[in-house]
């Protein structure tokens, strides 16, 4: 946590609860972390992640959109998390058999929004980000 700097005692506190608890279901010692303030229209395509399982809670802006179970992937079929929602959502490496969670970012620039974004990944690229 301390990679993060100085947070509000409640965040941090929240932050390293669902580290925890991530780290625990999916049986890793290490969990990467990565909260960013988003402004851009980054991440706005349609897509799944080259990962096993990704967390991802949306503390204020809009929040992660979702593609329903086998909808084509098209802006019309997306729906919208709530803002400090938690989202699983399997990647394209979560197991065989599986189909992977399809989702994008808000387009928080064109929306003039600003967002702030929690990611919990396994440490299956470990990064400087690596933290328990």
């Amino acid at each position: 946590m301390e990679a993060l700097g100085q947070l509000p005692q409640a965040l941090a506190h929240d932050i390293d609860d669902l580290a925890q608890r991530f780290a625990s279901l999916m049986s890793v010692r290490e969990v990467q972390i990565r909260l960013e303030a988003v402004t851009s229209n980054a991440c706005r395509k349609i897509h799944a992640d080259c990962t096993d399982l990704r967390l991802i809670t949306t503390y204020a802006g809009p929040a992660t959109q979702v593609l329903h179970l086998d909808a084509e992937p098209a802006v019309e079929n997306l729906w919208s998390m709530e803002t400090v929602w938690i989202g699983l959502f399997k990647g394209k490496n979560f197991a065989q058999g599986h189909k992977a969670c399809l989702h994008r970012s808000p387009p928080a620039k064109d929306m003039q929004a600003k967002r702030l974004v929690l990611v919990i990944d396994t440490p299956q690229f470990p990064t400087p980000e690596a933290v328990r």
